[in-house]
């Protein structure tokens, strides 16, 4: 019994002190993964970005943007199983353009946490940011979700640090593939807790909402947003697989393009 309660100690202990050595070294941040090499484009100048929201990776949350995206310069910023910070996302989207470079950011729900730290980037002088059921903070949270979210996200994420490196297992169903306990948590933890500069948005072109969203206060996010373009779309909360129509829609409207 002794050697098994060491063991769960030692556990822990060592995943405490790597989580610790993880985000003082920015490897909490989501990896920049661009899906092809780079090629001579007219728009070889721009660089496009796609943060996906809670429970979801990139690649499949952003398919229905893809007939957008022909012939640009994209990449994904996929979720690691250690763990997500969007702060060290944002400072990791800095360091991979070259100062002229103009920047576009497309993020959904939690995922505009990673957003608004761009949008205060003196860094980044040429940004622009559509954002799509965008929780920037725990406000932006309907307030009966928002209650059991603050109680619970950080026993969860205790708890993900007392059972150590099994918390790193991808096991848990999501969109485009599996999640962590602990990627999970740093999620809740980020809707809950993350305060990133929301006081205003100058980068922010426009601003996706869902009419049936069954998690997000959008008269909230209106308030927040009010400056801004707003598309609002026939949707429960950031389903841009089953509605993906919808969805894109919605971005049309804020790029004022065709439909397709």
């Amino acid at each position: 019994m002794r050697i098994f309660i060491v063991a769960l100690m030692i556990n822990a202990l060592s995943f405490m002190v790597m989580r610790i050595y993880w985000r003082l070294t920015g490897k909490l941040s989501a990896e920049i993964v661009f899906p092809r090499q780079k090629f001579r484009t007219e728009d070889e100048d721009e660089v496009i970005f796609l943060s996906a929201g809670n429970l979801a990776q990139p690649r499949r949350a952003f398919e229905f943007l893809y007939s957008k995206l022909r012939r640009k310069q994209y990449a994904f910023l996929e979720f690691k199983m250690i763990g997500w910070s969007a702060r060290e996302t944002a400072k990791a989207i800095a360091k991979a353009v070259w100062p002229g470079n103009r920047v576009t950011m497309y993020a959904i729900s939690v995922g505009d946490h990673v957003a608004r730290y761009l949008d205060e980037s003196p860094a980044l002088t040429q940004l622009q940011i559509y954002t799509i059921n965008p929780c920037p903070c725990r406000r932006a949270v309907r307030k009966e979700l928002r209650i059991l979210l603050t109680v619970a996200a950080p026993i969860f994420w205790v708890l993900c640090h007392m059972i150590g490196w099994l918390s790193v297992i991808p096991f848990i169903p999501a969109t485009g593939g599996k999640y962590s306990l602990v990627l999970l948590a740093d999620q809740y933890m980020t809707i809950a807790f993350d305060e990133p500069p929301i006081i205003y948005a100058p980068h922010t072109q426009g601003v996706v909402l869902s009419a049936a969203d069954e998690l997000l206060d959008n008269d909230y996010l209106e308030q927040v947003f009010a400056d801004q373009k707003i598309a609002r779309v026939p949707t429960h909360h950031g389903d841009t697989v089953g509605m993906a129509f919808e969805y894109l829609r919605g971005v049309e409207k804020l790029l004022e393009l065709p439909e397709e």
